[in-house]
């Protein structure tokens, strides 16, 4: 069920933003750099070990939302300019 629904996610939310992103004129390109494919694989990664068992715990959910916390904190303080260099 959580597969399915973030296939739905990422098939219409995905398009429809770079589209409202274009309207706006924000560049909403998918060229993702380092650190946003690095963040998309520790995502997966985590998100895989926790379906890969079968069942889950609290313990499951906290190292979760430990996982996206740690995600959300580095967008925070990660800079990178348009050209996509970091600073």
């Amino acid at each position: 069920m959580a597969l399915g629904s973030s296939v739905q996610v990422f098939g219409f939310l995905v398009p429809f933003l770079v589209l409202v992103g274009w309207v706006f004129g924000y560049p909403m390109d998918l060229q993702f750099g380092v650190f946003e494919v690095f963040s998309l694989l520790l995502a997966v990664l985590a998100s895989a070990s926790i379906l890969n068992a079968g069942k889950s715990y609290w313990i499951s959910g906290c190292v979760l939302v430990c996982a996206y916390g740690m995600v959300a904190t580095g967008y925070g303080v990660h800079r990178e300019d348009l050209d996509g260099q970091c600073y």
